[in-house]
């Protein structure tokens, strides 16, 4: 239990910069979709790094208990970072549908008009 508690002290520690882990989450969700292209790689960075860092310390010599609670907060950590990139790149392809829609309509509009 020991460990989990330095593990949790160091990865704050390490993340006191950045966001909350939660608020980096919700943001990831709410990101605009004209951003997505340019942000994307960057949160996808960010969580992959976390998870690389979560998982080398549930290898470490921890108790049978500390390995399943530390492999749960892994798994829901992955399961909220998944919800919340799906629901970024559904925005985002909803923006870009959007987007072709309206350009569709300009052409018809501009063939319409040329045709008088």
């Amino acid at each position: 239990m020991n460990k989990i508690l330095i593990f949790i002290f160091l990865i704050s520690k390490s993340l006191a910069n950045e966001e909350s882990i939660p608020e980096k989450i919700q943001k990831l969700s709410q990101l605009p979709p004209e951003n997505y292209s340019s942000e994307i790689d960057v949160y996808a960075s960010f969580f992959e790094k976390l998870l690389d860092k979560k998982n080398f310390f549930c290898q470490s010599e921890l108790s049978m208990l500390e390995k399943k609670k530390c492999r749960e907060e892994i798994k829901q950590l992955r399961g909220n970072y998944l919800n919340s990139i799906f629901i970024a790149r559904k925005n985002y392809l909803i923006y870009l549908h959007n987007m072709r829609l309206e350009n569709l309509e300009k052409e018809k509009q501009e063939i319409l008009n040329g045709l008088n």
